[in-house]
């Protein structure tokens, strides 16, 4: 078996002996590339609607540039695009993910492979993304518009009385 990565040829021969002649296999061509791993983590397991997290991950053995691709889905449903991300000069790569809409969500990263590397596809990691529950200071601007309503209204009575 090959000890480093390249395109190798192969044929088989045999002489032959009294009883039979000799044979030779047709060349074949074979690739042998070394075998990587991809892993994928996220910062959270749990976020709020709104926030973000952070995906990190290495590919390994790689070096600077190689390309990992990041997909999610939901229930089951088709694997959607979230980012394709270089790696640095220690194959490692990092994203910062805002998710659009609250559920479950499965991340995976995959990569090609190069000339010299098969590609691979790390395992999933589950994220969930909970409803955002309205804060006090959510409420500010409808409680700042009432306040100023109940002013007006006041000042308007006030006015009236006076005629």
């Amino acid at each position: 078996s090959p000890t480093s990565p390249g395109i190798y040829q192969l044929k088989a021969e045999w002489n032959g002996d009294d009883a039979h002649e000799e044979s030779r296999s047709n060349i074949i061509m074979i690739t042998a590339k070394y075998n990587s791993t991809i892993s994928l983590s996220t910062d959270k397991a749990d976020i709020q609607l709104g926030e973000t997290t952070t995906i990190t991950g290495q590919i390994n053995p790689a070096g600077y540039g190689a390309i990992a691709t990041i997909e999610y889905t939901q229930n089951g449903e088709s694997w959607n695009l979230i980012a394709h991300i270089l790696t640095d000069e220690n194959g490692e790569y990092k994203f910062s993910w805002h998710p659009n809409a609250a559920g479950t969500y499965e991340l995976k990263a995959k990569w090609n492979g190069d000339d010299q590397t098969f590609g691979s596809q790390s395992t999933t990691s589950t994220i969930k993304v909970n409803e955002s529950t309205p804060t006090l200071a959510s409420y500010a601007p409808y409680v700042a518009a009432i306040i100023a309503i109940l002013a007006i209204a006041i000042i308007l009575v006030m006015v009236m009385r006076r005629k």
